[in-house]
């Protein structure tokens, strides 16, 4: 109860903080329009949602440049989206994220939703103690399997307050962690928050059969190209695979349709499958 009464304040007082920055931005106008720079710095510094800057605007008689804020929201998106790949990518690089060494424990073989408290979160790849919009968070306990050998992270999403917020991605930290990129709107998440993750199923089972799939095209490449076949590199998604291997002629088209059979007859075999977990 505690925590949700701390929540209520910091989110009365975010209103608070954007109500008097708009009612000081209409005293001070020499015209009756806000314009869009001013309703997405409301929104995107102030946390202050655009519903709102047009219900005080129209109460004063306010006009509000919508499509230029919607504008400015496409760019941020493709900002964050950059960012996006930039942590993914560059995270071993990231001299906040090499210093994080707080334990996570991966716990998504064995559940798909936990209970877990944040204990790290980071914003434009620097450590910090609160953050709203796009972050990346890390958790005492994490059902979501990063992106790795491949296989991209899961999706889901984070509970807070019985709000749903979309976690759009998941990769590994450089000492392990699973960091889940997450969109909070214009919510917060704060350090030892307390939330249910839960991990999008059906993709997680869309992509867990082209996992699958990739070893039985692996092996039917070997059956009728050659043992020789090696895996070069692949991408494993909840729509598509990709096996790159190497071979000394272009595969014909009769061999193409000898190595489909063999998958989709594997596929098409009701095999037992069992999980057993070894040492590397």
């Amino acid at each position: 109860m505690r925590q949700i009464k701390v929540e209520e304040e910091k989110f009365l007082t975010t209103l608070a903080s954007g109500e008097r920055r708009l009612l000081d931005y209409i005293d001070q106008s020499k015209d009756t329009f806000v314009s869009a720079d001013m309703a997405f710095l409301l929104y995107d510094t102030f946390g202050f949602p655009f519903e709102l800057t047009k219900e005080m605007a129209l109460e004063r008689q306010f006009d509000v440049d919508e499509h230029g804020f919607v504008e400015r929201l496409k760019a941020q998106k493709q900002r964050a989206r950059q960012a996006r790949v930039d942590a993914s990518s560059m995270n071993t690089q990231n001299e906040a994220m090499i210093a994080f060494k707080e334990a996570s424990s991966f716990v998504g073989y064995d559940t798909l939703e936990t209970n877990s408290k944040v204990i790290g979160l980071f914003k434009d790849l620097k450590k910090v103690d609160t953050a709203s919009h796009e972050v990346v968070a890390v958790f005492d306990q994490c059902p979501f399997y990063a992106e790795s050998g491949g296989q991209i992270g899961d999706v889901g999403t984070l509970s807070k307050n019985n709000k749903n917020y979309r976690v759009e991605n998941t990769f590994k930290l450089p000492n392990g962690q699973h960091g889940l990129i997450l969109d909070m709107k214009g919510d917060t998440l704060a350090f030892e928050d307390e939330v249910i993750l839960s991990v999008d199923e059906g993709f997680r089972y869309d992509v867990a059969k082209n996992h699958s799939a990739t070893h039985l095209l692996n092996q039917a490449l070997r059956d009728v190209i050659g043992q020789h076949v090696q895996q070069q590199g692949s991408l494993v998604s909840n729509h598509i695979l990709r096996f790159d291997f190497n071979h000394f002629e272009s595969v014909s088209d009769t061999m193409a349709l000898r190595i489909e059979k063999r998958v989709n007859d594997a596929i098409m075999t009701p095999h037992r499958v069992s999980t057993t977990y070894m040492a590397l």
